[in-house]
């Protein structure tokens, strides 16, 4: 099964968390005389032995750390802790992704779970477009997992009515949970996000993937405008990591290396 070579992963114990309540909650509907359950819980063991086959161990390597582990490793700026809800959320963004390449509606609505389970919320905040295109940078939306799993059900009762079970059970505001501001950055531009209140002494995290083409870095400063932090890689995603000394608000900015803009996800806790 799915999770048999990986059951010291916290990952992997809460995706069959997540999976278990899935049929346990097909299982109610057949007991109600619901024939969807049914329909539900088949589709669901059929994607769970998907699982198995794609996936094998590789959640378990992706997250090889168990708790006690992971408070024993030392933390650097560009490396996500194995500790950190951000992996929880990349293994949420890795089901995401192969239900977007399978038109699989289930790995989205459990990727939408995973996401939760990180307390991943939509933060509404204020960008600063800087440069000589900014007024160029597009307002780009990003359809959530469960509109593309709604998509994909194509009017199948038994997904339709799951979704809306996750809709509904789905935790409210940003408590204690990561943020997520979808943006774009004009070419040869700059977007800041300034003032952003970090507690002092708490590990702070920042993370921007890109979502189409192009190249950016990422910056950390300080209200002295030091910089703290840095990732100038070449990939489609850059991560800082840091942990104020004293009660102060940093500022994040993203740098377009290109000439056109680029559309990214700015995520915090």
């Amino acid at each position: 099964m799915l999770f048999a070579c990986c059951k010291a992963s916290y990952l992997c114990q809460v995706l069959r968390a997540v999976v278990l309540q899935m049929l346990s909650c097909g299982y109610r509907r057949l007991q109600n005389g619901n024939p969807g359950g049914l329909v539900l819980q088949r589709h669901l063991r059929e994607s769970a032995m998907v699982y198995d086959r794609v996936f094998g161990c590789l959640l378990a390597s992706f997250v090889a750390l168990s708790a006690p582990a992971a408070a024993q490793e030392s933390m650097e700026p560009n490396k996500i802790p194995a500790s950190s809800p951000f992996r929880l959320l990349d293994t949420a963004e890795l089901l995401a992704r192969y239900g977007r390449e399978t038109s699989n509606p289930l790995a989205l609505i459990v990727a939408t779970q995973l996401a939760d389970q990180a307390g991943l919320r939509t933060a509404n905040r204020t960008v600063e477009h800087e440069g000589s295109s900014a007024g160029e940078a597009p307002k780009p939306k990003e359809p959530s997992w469960l509109e593309e799993a709604a998509a994909l059900a194509k009017g199948d009762p038994a997904v339709l009515s799951l979704l809306d079970d996750v809709k509904a059970s789905a935790r409210k505001g940003l408590v204690q949970g990561l943020g997520a501001t979808v943006s774009s950055v004009p070419g040869s531009g700059n977007d800041w996000y300034r003032n952003l209140a970090f507690k002092a002494g708490e590990y702070a995290e920042a993370k921007v993937d890109i979502l189409n083409s192009g190249g950016i870095r990422l910056f950390i400063y300080d209200a002295s405008d030091n910089l703290v932090c840095k990732d100038s890689n070449t990939s489609a995603r850059h991560y800082c990591g840091w942990t104020p000394n004293a009660i102060d608000k940093f500022s994040i900015k993203i740098e377009n290396r290109g000439a056109s803009a680029v559309k990214y996800k700015l995520i915090t806790n």
